[in-house]
């Protein structure tokens, strides 16, 4: 991550009056200034798993677990107040072929190709989460700070974070909707993460961890409808080989077992063409957009 003196705030919370706002960020950037600093920008995570960027287009869509919903002023306040762009991402649906249409024999047997080319072994076929996450959760997060390492403002999961991200996603993680490859030497060099979609059942239940909301979420989990793309990852050295084939090829076919087509990624950087080109063969649309903002003194 460049080493830049800036301040990063990574959540806040306002009602739409502008001189509230101001009050608010009139202390962050005190602080900033206070400290030697040279700016301010955010909202950024804690790192690359949280949750980033304000929302700026389609506020009508369905929220998500992983991501943050606000209102339009948010982002009218902030640059009243003289922030700019700094970094954006955008949200897509990606319609997935059922068994027997062209792309997913295509992409089935692509990936089949090339797991026995390059003798690719796949985890999630031989072992539970639990054995997985023992055995590999080092490797894992290897594998995701090595492919992520270039990209926006990027930091490291390492030591008690990679705990806490598996404590905040692994219990939702539905096995036929994820894949760990690795390679002969038994490390980790590609996988895929999707989650199913339960932003409405958080809503429906008010985000209150009752009763009701654990069982109905965890039918949900088991049998879902809408799924969330959540992270993809290849190690930078394997990148145009198709390792995010051998991946994908699992998934959709278990996508097609569940009658699942529906397909929502969650926030992927402008700046990271090499996964957005991972969808150009298959029917898409952008429905939402994101952005961190920036001021500097």
């Amino acid at each position: 991550m460049e080493d830049r003196k800036l301040v990063r705030f990574t959540r806040f919370d306002t009602i739409d009056d502008i001189e509230v706002t101001k009050a608010l960020f009139f202390e962050l950037e005190k602080f900033a200034k206070e400290n030697g600093k040279e700016g301010i920008h955010g909202p950024w995570g804690f790192n690359d798993t949280d949750r980033e960027g304000l929302l700026t287009s389609g506020y009508d869509e369905d929220g998500s677990y992983a991501t943050i919903y606000n209102h339009p002023y948010y982002n009218e306040h902030l640059i009243k107040m003289g922030y700019e762009k700094e970094s954006g991402w955008i949200e897509s649906e990606i319609v997935f072929p059922a068994k027997g249409e062209p792309n997913y024999d295509r992409y089935v047997k692509l990936g089949s190709y090339v797991k026995k080319k390059f003798n690719l072994t796949e985890l999630c076929e031989k072992y539970s989460m639990r054995q997985i996450v023992k055995k590999y959760g080092d490797s894992f997060f290897d594998c995701y700070n090595e492919a992520y390492k270039d990209l926006d403002m990027f930091v490291e999961i390492k030591d008690e974070a990679k705990k806490q991200v598996l404590d905040q996603f692994a219990v939702m993680i539905n096995k036929e909707f994820f894949s760990v490859l690795v390679d002969e030497s038994d490390k980790v060099v590609a996988f895929f993460v999707m989650l199913p979609s339960f932003g409405k059942i958080i809503k429906k239940h008010g985000g209150r961890m009752t009763l009701p909301f654990i069982l109905e979420l965890s039918k949900y989990l088991k049998k879902p409808d809408v799924i969330e793309l959540m992270l993809i990852a290849v190690r930078p050295e394997f990148l145009k080989k198709g390792y995010s084939a051998g991946c994908i090829s699992r998934i959709m076919e278990n996508l097609a077992k569940n009658k699942i087509k529906k397909v929502v990624s969650m926030p992927t950087l402008e700046s990271n063409t090499a996964v957005r080109a991972q969808w150009n063969a298959l029917e898409s649309k952008e429905t939402k957009t994101r952005q961190t903002y920036i001021k500097k003194f």
